[in-house]
């Protein structure tokens, strides 16, 4: 007589610990570090810790990501997540221009400065949550949202007009501005606590 082990539908563990190696990938990439906290069998609170270090204008800075995910649909051994989570972030980058004119002449202006950008927003999440053995997860998925963006700049040590600093930009001023927010997620954790 052959005996099947009946294997119980997905659920979140308790506490756990992971990285999110998607984060290399971003436009501000960085080592993104994860911490998820089961209120419930099927509701999880998660926080995602990032240090930037590198981006196309060598910014460092931070990135945090509080929210709240529930299993909305369960299987054994997988299960689709859906959620809602914030985002902030902050970056100083500095950054050197150079400027052609052309006035019968070509003329270069060299530009330094450093610029803060920050933004904060949010999101809707949906990801595919496998765990794997009793000790690690995986998550894979995506997000859509909005973020409000702040960028404060400062030039040193030519003081020129504000338009050149904007023109990085293609003319658009992104101070206050509301854009989208989209991003891919991988995540693999290491339970803590069961």
């Amino acid at each position: 007589m052959l005996i099947q082990a009946q294997q119980e539908k997905v659920i979140f563990p308790d506490f756990r610990a992971g990285i999110t190696p998607s984060s290399f990938l971003n436009g501000y990439s960085g080592v993104q570090f994860s911490i998820d906290k089961a209120i419930k069998p099927t509701v999880n609170l998660t926080t995602e810790i990032a240090y930037i270090f590198d981006s196309p204008y060598q910014a460092q800075g931070f990135r945090i990501r509080p929210g709240i995910e529930s299993l909305v649909l369960r299987g054994r051994g997988i299960g689709l997540t859906m959620g809602i989570h914030g985002h902030y972030r902050w970056t100083k980058e500095y950054r050197t221009l150079i400027q052609t004119a052309s006035n019968g002449e070509f003329q270069t202006i060299l530009h330094n400065y450093e610029r803060t950008r920050n933004y904060y927003g949010g999101v809707g999440t949906i990801n595919i949550f496998i765990p794997s053995g009793k000790r690690w997860t995986w998550e894979f998925g995506g997000g859509l949202g909005a973020a409000r963006y702040f960028i404060n700049g400062s030039q040193e040590p030519i003081m020129i007009d504000q338009f050149f600093e904007e023109e990085v930009d293609f003319f658009i001023d992104w101070n206050y501005n509301i854009g989208p927010i989209f991003y891919l997620h991988f995540n693999i954790s290491y339970v803590i606590s069961p």
